[in-house]
């Protein structure tokens, strides 16, 4: 901010100040006073009126111009910081993005993972279903010889 103030005093220096051009006018108004009644003055007097009001017309554009230009400035520098700003907020946005890739990946893996392990466990069940069905096979098979000996051994029996 001290390198604004140093820009701003040096360019105040470029033009006319206040207490200078109230130095003009006073001066400008004791050589008139001067020149009255002396019509041998009156077309250097006219000339010296002209590039009065040149001069005052020419510290009023300066005036004008450097406010322009300071309130420019300020402008300048607000719009600097909003820019500096919205960089900001648009390398955090970045870093945000990156780690909700990153999360998104994970969770990707992780889901992947969960079905790697459900289609391992509807195998794995699959098989129990087809081993169930091969016991229950014996089972009952193995309850019918079962069963046959039972008649079988009832029958030798009866006959002795």
């Amino acid at each position: 901010m001290a390198d604004h103030a140093v820009q701003d005093s040096d360019f105040i220096q470029l033009g006319m100040d206040a207490a200078a051009f109230e130095k003009l006018e006073q001066d400008f108004k004791k050589v008139l006073d001067d020149m009255v009644g002396e019509k041998s003055m009156d077309r250097f007097r006219t000339e010296y009126e002209r590039l009065h009001r040149a001069l005052r017309t020419s510290y009023e554009n300066e005036k004008r111009l450097f406010k322009r230009c300071k309130d420019m400035n300020e402008s300048i520098t607000n719009n600097a910081a909003r820019v500096k700003g919205a960089i900001k907020l648009t390398q955090e946005d970045a870093s945000t993005i990156t780690v909700l890739k990153r999360e998104v990946d994970k969770a990707w893996k992780l889901v992947e993972k969960a079905k790697e392990k459900e289609e391992s466990a509807r195998k794995i069940i699959t098989d129990l279903k087809q081993e169930i069905a091969h016991l229950h096979k014996i089972v009952t098979s193995g309850s019918g010889l079962s069963f046959s000996q039972d008649n079988a051994m009832q029958q030798v029996l009866n006959e002795k």
